[in-house]
């Protein structure tokens, strides 16, 4: 996840990235776990959250997809300018996969978009 969706991201190193959450996942159903009450079970515990982390890890492969632009701490190589043109937004993916854009409310300063020397 870290070489391929970490600071610099491109198109290409985003697929491979998802392309291994996915065999991930294919190796997690094939995990065994012992019997037992899943209330205090830290094996059941630590499946869930390694579930949870590669749900984590798709929103953020799928968003850094859906961003074509460099702005902060999101890097892409394919695009490395930063995009003043674009709204600023907030992408929010639900559930069933459906995205949104929002406008990033400045309720303290705008952004200076002038050229820093």
């Amino acid at each position: 996840m870290w070489e391929n969706a970490g600071l610099v991201r491109s198109e290409a190193s985003l697929e491979s990235a998802d392309m291994e959450m996915k065999e991930i996942r294919e190796q997690l159903s094939l995990i065994a776990l012992t019997q037992g009450n899943r209330a205090f079970h830290l094996e059941w515990m630590e499946y869930l959250s390694i579930l949870n982390y590669l749900d984590v890890c798709d929103l953020i492969i799928e968003s850094a997809k859906l961003r074509k632009e460099s702005r902060g701490s999101h890097f892409r190589s394919d695009f490395p300018a930063k995009e003043d043109n674009l709204p600023l937004s907030n992408i929010c993916i639900r559930k069933n996969k459906e995205v949104q854009f929002s406008p990033v409310m400045m309720n303290r300063k705008k952004p200076d978009t002038s050229e820093s020397v």
